[in-house]
């Protein structure tokens, strides 16, 4: 997390946080999941590693090994 003023705070997450998270994915697949995070998720939630694997599962549950 960094503050970048008095009034804004910016989180970040990255690609490598994504295959940390879901080793079945390759780079893109991982980016496009930061996509997706970005444009759905809930702002009551936010994003943490459960949304990352849950979003990442929706995506490309054929390449999957893991239970949600």
């Amino acid at each position: 997390m960094k503050q970048i003023d008095d009034d804004t705070i910016v989180l970040e997450w990255c690609t490598e946080d994504v295959l940390q998270q879901c080793d079945w994915l390759t780079k893109e697949q991982a980016q496009d999941v930061l996509r997706m995070c970005l444009d759905k998720h809930d702002c009551n939630i936010g994003l943490n590693w459960d949304v990352i694997h849950w979003i990442s599962c929706e995506m490309y549950p054929k390449h999957s090994t893991k239970q949600v």
